[in-house]
């Protein structure tokens, strides 16, 4: 199914590094609850099915919560507008960082930092505004060490792009510089080699 929003979510399944779950929508719900049902992050751990929400409000990150949610250790009534490096605490003990590594992306990454594993198994979340960079720096979304060049996917008019310096074969054509892709496909380049997945489409 293809939602208002375009496409996502997706898991970008990146050799040697692991999973990336990532989100184009302006609100994504937390929670136990997964059925492959859109833009909701799944984690085991002791939440309510539908525990909380991130919403996007132009450049603002808002969390709301419907369960017990703290964030830097004080309780959240109702809403808390999320700012970087902050730590929310949801349920019983499932622990977030926020961060925006990307001077020029409003991107979000989400770490779990209490162990909680998320499903489909991801290392990284991230809530993608217009771009989500790979590669092998501090500034990227997602800091992938083996590569020494960057990637990245942009969301453009419901449209999923890769842009990379360097030739790639996506789903076995070559590109260079920036091209629509079209989920599920594989890229590649020297080192670099992803899959990247629809999920609950």
């Amino acid at each position: 199914m293809v939602e208002e929003f375009g496409f996502g979510p997706w898991m970008v399944w990146i050799d040697g590094f692991g999973g990336v779950w990532v989100s184009p929508s302006p609100r994504v719900s937390v929670g136990t609850a997964w059925a492959g049902k859109s833009h909701h992050l799944a984690i085991v751990g002791d939440l309510l099915p539908y525990h909380a929400s991130v919403l996007r409000e132009g450049d603002w990150y808002i969390m709301a919560a419907e369960g017990p949610v703290s964030v830097n250790g004080k309780p959240v009534d109702g809403y808390h507008i999320i700012s970087p490096d902050d730590v929310a605490e949801l349920g019983g003990g499932v622990r977030m960082r926020f961060s925006w590594p990307q001077p020029l992306s409003n991107s979000v990454r989400v770490e779990v930092l209490s162990g909680h594993p998320t499903l489909p198994r991801a290392e990284v979340v991230i809530l993608i505004d217009s771009m989500c960079l790979l590669g092998p720096t501090s500034d990227c979304h997602v800091v992938v060490p083996h590569w020494s060049s960057q990637v990245a996917l942009l969301n453009r008019s419901g449209q999923l792009w890769i842009h990379c310096k360097d030739k790639l074969l996506v789903a076995g054509r070559e590109v260079s510089g920036r091209s629509v892709i079209q989920p599920p496909c594989r890229v590649r380049g020297r080192e670099i080699s992803f899959f990247i997945e629809p999920l609950g489409q």
